[in-house]
This record gives C-alpha cells, structure tokens and sequence, in this order.
C-alpha cells in the first residue's frame, strides 16, 4: 500500500459518507469526481465534488476538516477559500448549531456526515442541528495533538534540512524524547505527511501546507497552555520598544514579531517567549525596568520557549508568529499572518 493510502482513504468515506447523508435529507445527490487536485497556486484541494441542484450539476472544491469545533479552524477554511474563483465547500464529520452559524456569519458553505449543510451555490439549503447515533469517527492524529508531536513537527518545518537529520538531532531541537519523535514520524507516514524510506538523507515533506495548517490550528488549544503562561499590564504601552529580548534569553512572537517582520501591524498585544532556565532573571528585570504588573486580561504575555534552533533572533520562527495571529481571531492579525505564509512558503 502506498504511504498515502491512509489519508486518501479517510478523506474519501469522509467526503461519500457527508455527500449521502445530504441527499437523504435534502435530496440533493452528490458524488465525488477527484481526490487532491491543483486547483489554484500553490493550493491542492482535497477532493473536487458535484451537487445536482435544481436539475443541474455543479462542482465544487473540498477542503476537508477532521474536527470543527474552534471558530479558528473555521476562520482558516475561509483563509484558504478566499481567492478562488470556483464555489468551495468544507466537509467535516459534525459542524455544531454553533458552529454552523459562524459558518453562515462568514459565507462560508459546509457539508457535514450527519445531514447539516449550508449550500447557496445553485439553490439555498441550510439544515443545522441533526446529529446521529453512531456519528463519523476519524483516525486519530496523534502526531500533532499531544504537546511533544506539535514540538516536533515544529523543528522539522522550523529547520531547513531537519527531516533528512538522525532522530538525535530531531530529539536536541524539539527537547523530547526519542520514542516520542519515532512515534511521530510513524504517524506523520501513515497520515502521508512525509515519506520516510530507509535512508534518513531521502525523507521528503508530502503535504508540508496541510501540515502546517494542522500545526497551527492544534497549537493554541494544545501546546500553548502548556508554556505557563503569564500576563501583565504595564503603565507604557509602548515599554516593549525598549526591549533587547535577545539579552534576556527571549524572543517575540506575537504582534511584535509580525511588526518586525512585515513592518505593517501596529502591535496592541506582546508575546514574550523566554527560556525556562532564564524565565525568574528576565521577569525580574521586566518587572522592575517597565513596571509589568499582573493582570489577567492584559496585552503583555510571556510564555515558556519550547524550541531550540540555530542561528536564532529576537524573533519567534514564522510559523509560530503565524499561529499566534490566527488564534486571534483578530482581521487585521488575519491579514498579516497571511502576509507571513506567502513568505513561508518557499522555505518548507
């Protein structure tokens, strides 16, 4: 079987179960006419589709989601759709009433395996809020929904070249343990992310895109909390201009960090990650330097840093600055992490 028989498998019975259960409840049939097509630069689709609306066929481009209970997930798919010029659909096992109205809110049409649709391309179908007994189970994706994958699969979309590299350099980069980098090249193959032949100098990135929106949709809800996160307030809101992370042992994410990159975003919150060993020396000097105060709900957060790279800056790698955006929520975030992923592109 070839390395990405799983995920077409999947994608499939997601795509045939979620296209049958619309037409028993709407009667509009559906069938599936391509798997992971190129629809547009730099976008491959997960499946192409027909509906038969009002007597008359219309395709549609897939994106394919195993989850959809965070708005950031949902906000992504509309990301994704945004310049196409052909009618797009998400398909996912179960969209929320809740969820499916944010959908509505954001135009955004959607199919789901229980009989909740949004469709009005061709016609109008909205049906919200059926769920059935057994409900659509997907394999499970271990590699980027416990805190270790998610630092792994960072380190290798972080370091040009770290894939090719023996797992004990994998291990020193991501700070883990060697089962849990083997248990995740396992379940990056069988997902078809990667290939990974016998010889460490021939292993390629499959679906690199896929996997980074992957990554940056899991790590707020998964990782992020784990970095002991801390806020504050300070008297100056302009105090992080002041800043020299890089003698702190810190780096910016955040707002700050896409200011620096893009120079387009004036920053409203701070994101400050720091190294544990230097955590209690920089927040002392943070403290006393620009009266931080703590504060629950204040735009200054520092956070643990969970990653070791080389020839480092006082900026976070792109990928987490771009994830840091997104679960925001925030436009104008939105706007520049999408600035931020055309430049990443070329680097994965």
């Amino acid at each position: 079987m070839s390395s990405r028989a799983g995920p077409y498998e999947q994608e499939t019975r997601l795509v045939e179960d979620a296209l049958n259960a619309l037409e028993r409840k709407t009667g509009i049939a559906g069938r599936l006419l391509e798997l992971h097509p190129t629809v547009a630069p730099a976008y491959e689709a997960d499946a192409i589709i027909a509906l038969t609306i009002a007597g008359k066929a219309q395709h549609f481009i897939v994106e394919c989601k195993s989850n959809t209970d965070r708005k950031s997930i949902i906000s992504m798919v509309v990301d994704r759709f945004h310049d196409l010029q052909e009618p797009a659909v998400l398909i996912a096992p179960y969209v929320s009433r809740e969820m499916a109205e944010y959908c509505v809110s954001l135009d955004l049409q959607f199919i789901d395996t229980q009989g909740n649709a949004f469709i009005r391309t061709g016609g109008y179908i909205h049906v919200t809020g059926e769920r059935s007994e057994s409900g659509w189970k997907p394999r499970q994706a271990k590699g980027t929904t416990n805190s270790a994958g998610l630092r792994i699969v960072f380190a290798l979309l972080g370091i040009p070249g770290l894939l090719s590299a023996p797992y004990r350099d994998i291990v020193k980069s991501a700070g883990v343990s060697l089962g849990a980098v083997s248990a995740t090249f396992l379940d990056l193959v069988e997902r078809g992310y990667i290939l990974d032949p016998k010889h460490t100098r021939e292993r390629r990135f499959l679906d690199s895109r896929r996997l980074l929106d992957e990554w940056a949709i899991n790590y707020p809800a998964v990782l992020r909390p784990k970095l002991n996160p801390q806020r504050f307030s300070a008297p100056d809101p302009e105090w992080w201009r002041n800043v020299h992370a890089e003698n702190m042992g810190a780096v910016w994410g955040g707002e700050v960090a896409a200011e620096r990159i893009t120079n387009y975003l004036k920053p409203e919150t701070q994101a400050l990650y720091v190294e544990p060993l230097r955590r209690r020396e920089c927040m002392s000097e943070l403290i006393k330097g620009f009266r931080l105060r703590p504060d629950p709900q204040g735009p200054v957060e520092i956070l643990d840093k969970f990653w070791n790279f080389p020839h480092e800056t006082e900026i976070a790698p792109s990928l987490l600055v771009y994830a840091d955006l997104m679960a925001t929520l925030d436009p104008r975030n939105k706007e520049v992490a999408q600035m931020i992923l055309k430049d990443m592109h070329g680097d994965i």
